[in-house]
C-alpha cells in the first residue's frame, strides 16, 4: 500500500466531510474494502470526537456561507447610491417630468405663508382692533371664521406637498435601479392620506355641531358624549373599508388563519383576555346606562370621588378637587355603589355640638336661638317637612352635653354654593350660641386604659383659666 494511501487515511479520521470523501474515492480502486473498512474501524473508536467536530465544521461552514451571501445582497443595493454625473441628470430629468413646478410653488405658498399672511391682514383690520384684550385672548385666531377657509387650504396644500414628495423619491428609486420602487402606488398613498384628513376634520365638525344643538361644552358633554362615540365608531368602520377597497387588501387568508388558530392558542388567549373583556363589558355598559357622564361628580363606595373627565372603555378617569386625575378601572366601578352629585338637588349640613354642663339651664334658648339664626342667614333652607331641620339636645355624656344640628338646603352638594352655604350655617350657629354668653365645651386628647386615646372634655374652671396661672402651677 502506498504511502499516501496511509496519509490520507489519517488526515479522514480528524473530519466526517473529508471521510465522507475519501470513502468515495476508496471504493474507485482495487483497495478500496480495505481502505473503507480502517477508516469505519477509526471512526468508530472516536466517534464522539468525530460528532462534535462535524458540528462544528458545518455550523461554520454555514455561517461563513450566510455572511457570504448576505454581503452579496446588501452590497449591490448600496452600489446602486453610488451616483455618478450621468446618473444624477437622468434622475433630475425624471423628477422635472412628473412633477410642475408652477404647482409645487402655488402650494408651497399656501403650505407655509398662506396662514400668517392672513393673521397679518387681520391684524390690521378694524374688527380686530374694536375687540378687547379680554376677547382676543378668548378667541384665538386660529378658530375665528376668518380662518377657517385659510387653515383648510393651507392643509390641502401641505398633503399635496406630501404626494409630490412621494412621487419624488419614487421616481429616484426607480431611476437609480430599485425595482421595487416601480410597485409602490403614490395614488393610494394620497387616498390614504385625504381619506385620513377628511375622517377627521368630520370629526371635529361633528362634535362641534353636536355641542352647538345640545347647547353644552366640549370638555363637558355629558351625554351627548354617547352619541358621539356612536358616530365615532360607525364612521371609523367606513373610513376602513374604503381604505381596504383602495388599496385592494384581501382579507380571506388573514381571516383563515384567525379561524385556523390552535385550541390551545385559543385557550391560553382567552385566559389571558379575562380582565380585558370584564373591562370591556364593564365599560359598555357604563357607556350605555344613565349612572353617570363626562362632567358629572360622582363618589364610590370605596371612598373614590371627583368629576368624571372621560368615560372610556377600558377604564373612567376622575379629577379631585386636588386637581390630581385617578383612572378607575370600569370593572371596579360596576361592583360598588356609586353616588351621583351633579343629580342631587338637595344638601345636608350636619353638625355635633357640645356644651359644658354649667350651661344646662341656658340649653333651650340656644336651641331656639340657633333655628332662628340659620332661617334667617339661609332662605334656601328646608323647613316643609320634606326633609328634616333638627336642632336638639341629644346625648347626657360623662362630662358635657350634646347637641345635634341636621338641616337641609335646596343647594346641589357639590360646586362653590354648597361651601357658602355651609359656611353661612355655621356662622349662624356661632352667633346664636355666643348671643348668650356661652361657649363651646373645650376638647383634649386623653388616654384610655386599653392603651388607646379619646376626646375628653375639659372643666369649664380649667378651661378658662389664666395662662400664667397654668404656668405656674406647673
Amino acid at each position: 500500500m502506498k504511502l499516501s494511501t496511509f496519509l490520507m487515511m489519517g488526515i479522514a479520521c480528524f473530519s466526517s466531510v473529508e471521510t465522507n470523501a475519501f470513502l468515495t474515492a476508496a471504493n474507485n480502486n482495487p483497495t478500496g474494502s480495505i481502505i473503507a473498512g480502517a477508516v469505519s474501524t477509526r471512526r468508530s473508536v472516536v466517534s464522539g470526537r468525530t460528532h462534535a467536530e462535524t458540528s462544528t465544521s458545518l455550523h461554520a461552514l454555514t455561517k461563513k456561507t450566510r455572511a457570504v451571501t448576505l454581503a452579496g445582497n446588501i452590497w449591490p443595493a448600496v452600489q446602486k447610491f453610488k451616483i455618478g454625473p450621468t446618473k444624477a441628470k437622468e434622475i433630475v430629468r425624471a423628477i422635472i417630468a412628473v412633477t410642475h413646478r408652477e404647482d409645487v410653488l402655488l402650494f408651497f405658498f399656501f403650505a407655509f405663508l398662506g396662514r400668517p399672511l392672513a393673521k397679518f391682514i387681520f391684524e390690521r383690520s378694524e374688527q380686530f382692533e374694536g375687540m378687547t384684550e379680554k376677547e382676543r385672548k378668548r378667541k384665538p385666531l386660529y378658530i375665528l371664521k376668518q380662518f377657517g377657509v385659510t387653515n383648510i387650504i393651507t392643509q390641502i396644500a401641505r398633503i399635496e406637498l406630501s404626494v409630490y414628495a412621494a412621487d419624488v423619491i419614487k421616481t429616484t428609486l426607480s431611476t437609480i435601479g430599485f425595482q421595487c420602487a416601480n410597485a409602490w402606488s403614490v395614488t393610494n398613498f394620497a387616498k390614504t392620506i385625504y381619506t385620513v384628513w377628511v375622517v377627521k376634520k368630520f370629526l371635529a365638525f361633528k362634535q362641534i355641531l353636536l355641542c352647538r344643538i345640545n347647547k353644552v361644552s366640549i370638555d363637558d358633554m355629558g351625554r351627548v358624549e354617547l352619541l358621539d362615540k356612536i358616530i365615532n365608531g360607525v364612521t371609523v368602520a367606513i373610513a376602513a373599508l374604503l381604505l381596504l377597497d383602495f388599496l385592494a387588501i384581501k382579507t380571506g387568508k388573514a381571516l383563515s388563519g384567525v379561524f385556523a388558530f390552535g385550541s390551545i392558542g385559543t385557550l391560553a388567549f382567552t385566559l389571558a383576555s379575562q380582565g380585558l373583556v370584564k373591562e370591556l363589558l364593564s365599560g359598555f355598559a357604563l357607556n350605555f346606562s344613565d349612572k353617570m357622564y363626562v362632567g358629572d361628580n360622582v363618589k364610590f363606595g370605596d371612598g373614590t370621588s371627583g368629576k368624571v373627565i372621560k368615560l372610556g372603555w377600558m377604564e373612567t378617569i376622575l379629577k379631585g378637587s386636588d386637581d390630581i386625575h385617578q383612572s378607575v378601572p370600569n370593572g371596579a366601578i360596576q361592583g360598588q355603589k356609586m353616588s351621583n352629585l351633579s343629580r342631587l338637588t338637595r344638601c345636608q349640613v350636619a353638625q355635633t355640638l357640645r356644651f359644658d354642663y354649667a350651661d344646662a339651664d341656658k340649653i333651650p334658648d340656644i336651641l331656639d336661638s340657633i333655628r332662628s339664626e340659620i332661617k334667617r342667614s339661609c332662605p334656601k333652607v328646608i323647613t316643609d317637612s320634606t326633609s328634616p331641620f333638627r336642632v336638639f339636645l341629644t346625648n347626657f355624656n360623662e362630662d358635657h352635653l350634646e347637641v345635634m344640628v341636621d338641616t337641609h338646603y335646596r343647594i346641589a352638594p357639590i360646586g362653590d354654593a354648597y361651601w357658602i352655604n355651609r359656611q353661612n350655617v355655621l356662622q349662624a350657629i356661632m352667633r346664636a350660641v355666643k348671643s348668650h354668653n356661652v361657649e363651646f365645651a373645650t376638647l383634649c386628647v386623653a388616654p384610655t386604659f386599653d392603651s388607646g386615646t379619646e376626646w375628653k372634655v375639659i372643666p369649664k374652671a380649667k378651661s378658662r383659666e389664666p395662662k400664667n396661672e397654668k404656668n405656674s402651677s406647673k
